[in-house]
């Protein structure tokens, strides 16, 4: 093939004379060009090259790479190509895509470091490995040194190629390159300096224009690399043919150029005719370039008024009214331009009344919505219902959100039949709002059914007529569409854990019990199953991913009958242990307390209670070298409670505890004692000692939960336990009239006591309910000197 189209160019007999015609024109033309020259009709990329990337057409401006270096341009500027890092791609665009047109033209002026070597001017390559990839292109140096080439390539991966002889490019100086196609013709030209040097007739076909535009540069994956040395100036893409006077004024123009002053705007795509159904969206758009700023104004039936200003109009909820001709004027300081008028048309379409279907589990209520797709001028719906009433239980019906005020009727009688008839209707001369309404809101129950079925919803006329009126009560076209309840089996219900470890799809006494074991965390889950029953807390999300109090008081319900069956749902492990956060007036607390060595004593859980706690769980951390587990007891304020404690890890110094009321019940606000924990002091070191009494996490997660098993914020108050290695010492001493008791200060939890005239078993030891006066000297109490015998010890209550 390139051996034919050279010889066929060396036979053209004006192949040599052109370059003589060209000089003369070209050097005489120079001086006497006082104008540029207007760009030439179909122009769709312009890159001046002049300091930046700009597209002065439609914007599409390129993307340097490597050094981008300016200098001295056949046109002002130039952009510097090194041969081994510059280059500039323009991504893919629909302006760009010339094939698809009668033709393409690119021009260019170029200034080669070197000739020799093959050399991409302008490529449309998409990238991608191999062949495939590779677009129509401009190049010099492919056929040897000094000559220029041009590949169309078609949409079937055709090339289509024409080549220059040797020796026409020179280094060091700038000249002119061009490449035409026309697709009316089937002619491909080559140009340079404005003299045609190359043609043939290739036939008709559709060049690949679609991929990035790069200058200079075919990437890795197109066969390369392959990169341009030397300056490039004022590219140009346009979607014809270029004539040869075209062309050849360009170049007479030089150093001045193409006009830049402006391009008035140029629509390169229309808007389009739009067919939508009521209450759709219609989306018209235009494509238009010209130099900046364009401005828009849409126009709908030619009428004065604008109704958008960007290049895309949008049109929600169409209404019959909106259909007819719409148009954009654009406008720039250069000029403007109108479009073509793009008709809206809107489709009335039948009102839809619709189930809304839905997937529940077993053992729940599941909620059916009605709905009509309404125009906006129906007035009344009626129809009839029919249902599987082996599935659903009906248990009630509202107005929908769509149909507020509305009359309602609704014909329970057929019930036993599965059937419902419904009646809708607005006040006189209203209308449902035009789009999604929804009219009736239906309510069913679901029996805990062991195998997955499903419950269909179908319209019908009995015991009512099926129909949709206006206002006037004329019938009006209508669609019904029918909807399914898919109902998974009940394989497992939330909180229901005995016998271990599958349940028995009851929720019972024994259910809430097993829930307490493990919050408590006496024995753990063995499967994911067992995990999402005993997690049953929030109901509202099966669970939470933690085992907390509010799973206690949650089973509890469920066995109590205060909350519905659920199948098992939520996370099937730990997912987080994250409480409810802090509360500046809900406190949880614990008592100080000093103990002797080797004897007991109690410390008090008090609740700052705000009248809504129903239980609460915690553990408590005592250090086990100084301390042992003795005993707990509920407190004052938890009469009729029930409490579970964990003492496993007791050695370690951990105690787990829940505490809870009855269903249903609170604690009274106010301070109040919740739970009594005994400890023994451990023999051992002879001097006094304290350490920490602390809330923590482990072995039972701190949270208190309301009567409906939410959990609710809360702060934590830890507590100091001091030991002393001894009993506390009493000295008595007389004082006038009086005698004084004195014991330590740090025996603050001892009372004194009194046996009169002899020690017991002859007399009886009686507690005096005094409160001792803290001086320097200790605790100290004032009796009366009687003149008897009396004997004094100190008791620990």
């Amino acid at each position: 093939m390139k051996r034919t189209l050279k010889l066929a160019f060396r036979n053209v007999s004006l192949l040599l004379p052109v370059a003589f015609i060209f000089a003369g024109l070209y050097g005489n033309a120079i001086a006497q060009v006082t104008n540029c020259v207007n760009p030439p009709s179909g122009l769709v990329g312009w890159w001046p090259l002049n300091g930046d990337w700009t597209d002065l057409v439609f914007g599409d401006n390129g993307i340097p790479s490597g050094n981008t270096n300016f200098t001295n341009g056949a046109v002002a500027q130039a952009m510097v190509f090194d041969g081994t890092t510059s280059s500039v791609r323009i991504l893919a665009s629909t302006n760009l895509n010339v094939g698809a047109g009668s033709g393409l033209t690119i021009e260019t002026w170029i200034n080669p470091r070197n000739t020799s070597t093959a050399q991409p001017l302008v490529e449309w390559n998409s990238g991608a490995s191999g062949f495939n990839g590779i677009g129509s292109h401009l190049w010099i140096g492919v056929d040897g040194p000094g000559s220029i080439w041009v590949n169309l390539i078609d949409s079937s991966l055709t090339p289509h190629a024409l080549s220059t002889t040797n020796g026409l490019v020179v280094t060091n100086s700038f000249q002119h390159v061009a490449t035409t196609y026309d697709k009316g013709t089937g002619f491909i030209r080559l140009y340079l300096n404005g003299a045609k040097v190359a043609e043939t007739n290739l036939g008709t076909f559709l060049p690949n224009t679609t991929a990035d535009v790069y200058f200079g540069l075919r990437p890795a994956a197109g066969g390369g690399p392959n990169r341009y040395n030397g300056l490039l100036d004022e590219v140009s893409i346009y979607n014809r043919a270029l004539t040869v006077p075209e062309i050849r004024s360009i170049v007479l123009a030089g150093s001045f150029g193409k006009c830049g002053g402006g391009f008035p705007p140029i629509i390169s795509k229309q808007p389009t005719n739009q067919t939508v159904t009521v209450g759709g969206t219609a989306t018209f758009s235009v494509v238009a370039g010209g130099s900046p700023i364009l401005a828009y104004a849409w126009k709908f039936n030619s009428n004065a008024p604008t109704i958008g200003t960007n290049s895309t109009l949008t049109l929600t909820n169409v209404q019959p009214s909106q259909a007819g001709s719409y148009a954009v004027q654009i406008s720039n300081s250069v000029g403007s331009t109108n479009s073509s008028n793009a008709v809206l048309t809107v489709v009335i379409p039948p009102t839809n009344v619709r189930v809304v279907g839905t997937n529940s589990a077993a053992a729940n209520n599941v909620t059916v919505p009605i709905q009509i797709v309404a125009n906006g001028n129906e007035n009344g719906v009626s129809f009839s219902l029919n249902y599987t009433n082996t599935v659903l239980n009906y248990v009630t019906n509202t107005l929908g959100s769509g149909a507020v005020g509305a009359f309602l009727s609704v014909n329970t009688n057929s019930i036993p039949s599965g059937k419902l008839g419904f009646q809708i209707v607005l006040p006189p001369n209203t209308t449902f709002n035009a789009g999604t309404q929804e009219v009736v809101r239906l309510l069913f129950g679901i029996p805990a059914v062991t195998n997955a079925t499903s419950a269909s919803l179908s319209f019908g006329d009995s015991p009512i007529t099926r129909q949709i009126t206006d206002t006037q009560f004329n019938p009006l076209s209508a669609t019904y569409s029918n909807g399914t309840v898919v109902v998974a089996a009940a394989l497992a219900l939330e909180g229901d854990l005995s016998p271990r470890t599958n349940g028995d799809k009851m929720l019972t006494l024994s259910d809430w019990f097993l829930t307490g074991q493990f919050v408590a965390g006496l024995i753990a889950p063995t499967n994911a199953s067992e995990f999402q029953r005993i997690d049953c807390a929030p109901r509202s999300t099966f669970g939470d991913g933690q085992l907390s109090t509010c799973d206690w008081v949650q089973a509890g319900r469920y066995a109590n009958g205060l909350d519905p069956a659920t199948p098992i749902g939520g996370p099937s492990a730990v997912v987080s242990n994250t409480s409810a956060g802090p509360s500046a007036s809900r406190l949880v607390s614990v008592t100080n307390a000093t103990i002797i060595q080797g004897q007991t004593g109690a410390v008090s859980v008090l609740l700052a209670a705000q009248g809504n706690e129903n239980a609460l769980g915690f553990s408590l951390n005592f250090n086990p070298a100084q301390y042992g587990f003795s005993n707990v007891s509920l407190g004052s304020g938890t009469a009729g409670g029930l409490y579970i404690i964990n003492t496993n890890n007791i050695g370690s110094g951990q105690l787990g505890v829940l505490v809870t009321l009855p269903s249903g019940s609170t604690f009274a606000a106010g301070a109040t004692e919740i739970f009594k924990v005994t400890l023994q002091a451990l023999p051992g070191s002879p001097n006094a000692s304290t350490s920490a009494l602390s809330f923590s996490d482990q072995p039972v997660f701190r949270e208190i939960s309301d009567a409906l098993a939410s959990p609710l914020p809360a702060s934590y108050s830890n507590a100091t336990l001091t030991t002393h290695p001894q009993r506390p010492t009493l000295q008595i001493a007389p004082s006038g009239t009086n005698i004084i008791v004195t014991w330590p200060l740090w025996a603050t939890n001892f009372g004194l006591a009194v046996a009169p005239g002899a020690l017991p078993p002859v007399a009886q030891w009686t507690n005096l309910n005094l409160t001792p006066v803290a001086t320097s000297n200790g605790l100290t109490v004032t009796l009366t000197n009687d003149g008897g015998t009396n004997y004094f010890r100190l008791h620990n209550p």
